[in-house]
């Protein structure tokens, strides 16, 4: 899965299943991946990936639970806090789980 995946590679991947409900977008992220700690934002494609889970880990081998001393051995002076949704404040609140 990558940034920039269309619906129908996500819906071929199985990343996205049918709706079963008739409020919801005809297409939803795979259950699956929500009890796994991976939550999608999706526009016309994919633009945000969640992990709330230590099983998984974005490409430079950052992973949930992971330390400031461990992030700075991978980004060095790189390395900025952020908060939710990219904000500065951490202690902001998360938008909503939608497709």
């Amino acid at each position: 899965m990558t940034f920039g995946m269309s619906l129908a590679a996500l819906k071929q991947g199985g990343y996205l299943v049918a709706s079963s409900e008739a409020c919801v977008p005809a297409w939803v992220a795979n259950p699956d991946l929500f009890r796994d700690g991976v939550t999608l934002y999706m526009g016309t494609s994919l633009e945000e990936i969640r992990l709330t889970n230590a099983t998984y880990a974005i490409r430079s081998g950052a992973r949930v639970g992971m330390t400031v001393k461990d992030l700075r051995s991978l980004y060095g002076a790189n390395l900025n806090r952020t908060g939710v949704d990219g904000g500065s404040d951490p202690t902001e609140g998360c938008r909503p789980c939608q497709l």
